[in-house]
């Protein structure tokens, strides 16, 4: 299934076997990552609206409004904003 992503005002599509920040380099968006393996944090990232999924739990600690885009699939549209 294909979602929508809104990041930052800009919309593209993503699919739920992808993640986003898949999505976003797909689709040429720059955002800063470094572990992609839910470690760091460096792409940490709050979510406005929307739900999404974890293939493994993140090792770093964020709030509950908050998703690592590195490793994070969306299961519906999303609306994201970065810090």
């Amino acid at each position: 299934m294909i979602h929508t992503i809104d990041f930052n005002g800009q919309k593209l599509q993503c699919s739920e076997d992808e993640t986003i920040m898949d999505a976003l380099e797909r689709s040429k968006v720059r955002y800063d990552v470094e572990c992609r393996s839910g470690y760091c944090g460096t792409c940490r990232c709050r979510l406005i609206e929307g739900t999404v999924d974890y293939d493994s739990h993140p090792i770093a600690r964020f709030s509950d409004n908050d998703l690592l885009i590195c490793i994070a699939k969306p299961t519906s549209n999303v609306v994201v904003e970065s810090y």
